[in-house]
């Protein structure tokens, strides 16, 4: 969990005791801990407090499943190879959002090409086996469906160097471990509104499109998105109408949106069938109230 420093530190203080290190880059590191008032032969004469944080002990992790729910959720993407670092996380973003769980870049990519939504966010350490953190972030943006996707760094990594390489690939944050949990969730949140506000932004430029197209009546004071959130549609199927009734093709709409082929005939299917319509002239006359 990028945490050893951090607990032989807690646990020498807590022994009174003190920490040297020495390091020469390219010929190693020593580190010295001097624990004062220890006898050698015989008991010590002190002990661990009694309230010194329990930092091991936990159950091993035997299987790690993803959390897909709620077709209304932000879907999220986390990749770490610490099984009980991945775990936890996934348990605590679960709370709010569907939640896929890879332990390196390879099986990521696995699980990428097997789902049928695209992520909205990717969490991802750094150091892993297979495949690391870096060199999957690279393949990720070279395909263009997944080049959108907000990717934040978690690693134990604190090289300033590194750092900016990760910024350099395109991650929009990089958070060190050990990480406080209501700093990660929050920063989740609002890179997930910032991101539905350009969404939203996006949707409101092609409904004036439209609208110049004459699809869409010139009087008509209510956005598109705000129309189909009163039929009843997702706000992932808001985002699609507007394309249908341009006369985008599937896959156009896909590229448009970074979508999957398969979402995108999903989604229209919903469509068409919660507005009880076969075509995109019907689906035009439901939007403009006729």
């Amino acid at each position: 969990m990028g945490m050893g420093l951090t607990l032989v530190k807690k646990i020498v203080e807590s022994l009174q005791g003190s920490i040297d290190l020495v390091s020469d880059i390219g010929v190693g590191t020593e580190i010295k801990i001097t624990i004062p008032n220890v006898q050698m032969n015989g008991d010590p004469i002190i002990s661990i407090p009694n309230d010194f944080p329990r930092y091991l002990g936990g159950q091993p992790i035997t299987e790690l499943e993803d959390m897909i729910l709620d077709d209304e959720r932000h879907n999220i993407l986390i990749i770490e190879d610490h099984e009980d670092l991945l775990s936890r996380l996934g348990k605590q973003l679960s709370s709010d959002y569907n939640i896929c769980l890879a332990q390196n870049g390879v099986k990521a990519i696995q699980k990428l090409e097997a789902m049928s939504i695209i992520p909205d966010l990717i969490l991802t350490d750094i150091m892993m086996d297979e495949m690391d953190g870096f060199d999957f972030v690279k393949l990720l943006r070279e395909q263009k469906m997944y080049q959108h996707i907000p990717i934040i760094f978690l690693s134990a990594i604190s090289v300033q160097s590194e750092k900016v390489n990760g910024l350099k690939l395109g991650a929009v944050d990089f958070i060190s471990k050990p990480f406080d949990m209501a700093v990660l969730k929050q920063k989740i949140k609002s890179l997930l509104e910032i991101n539905e506000h350009q969404k939203l932004a996006l949707l409101n430029q092609a409904s004036a499109l439209i609208k110049k197209g004459n699809w869409v009546s010139e009087q008509e004071e209510v956005s598109i998105a705000e129309k189909c959130r009163k039929l009843g549609l997702t706000e992932s199927e808001s985002r699609i109408v507007p394309q249908v009734l341009d006369g985008m093709n599937y896959k156009n709409i896909a590229d448009s949106l970074c979508i999957a082929h398969s979402t995108v005939s999903k989604h229209i299917s919903n469509i068409y069938e919660k507005l009880d319509v076969k075509n995109k002239i019907e689906l035009a006359k439901i939007i403009n109230g006729n």
